[in-house]
């Protein structure tokens, strides 16, 4: 198992695009990946999961990732978090 801490830095947070883009990511890889607030947690492969973290600019957020992939998927959550969702 991975874990990494990401600061949420975008200024809309994460919204519906944001979700579907890691929702995209999530499912082109095998591994589990959870995204965590406080004491709130989502599969990444839920979009309503994701929206229910209520994840606003500034968040930190902890990322879990298990499985045979799991590097590769950390890695892909990762750069979209530090490309901010394309939002620009």
């Amino acid at each position: 198992m991975q874990e990494k801490e990401i600061t949420v830095t975008n200024p809309k947070g994460i919204h519906v695009r944001p979700s579907a883009m890691l929702v995209e990511a999530a499912m082109e890889c095998q591994s589990t990946i959870i995204l965590v607030n406080g004491d709130k947690s989502a599969n990444i492969r839920s979009i309503l999961d994701i929206m229910m973290l209520c994840a606003t600019h500034g968040s930190v957020l902890t990322i879990r990732t298990e499985g045979v992939d799991e590097e590769e998927a950390m890695d892909r959550i990762v750069d979209i978090f530090n490309r901010k969702f394309d939002d620009h």
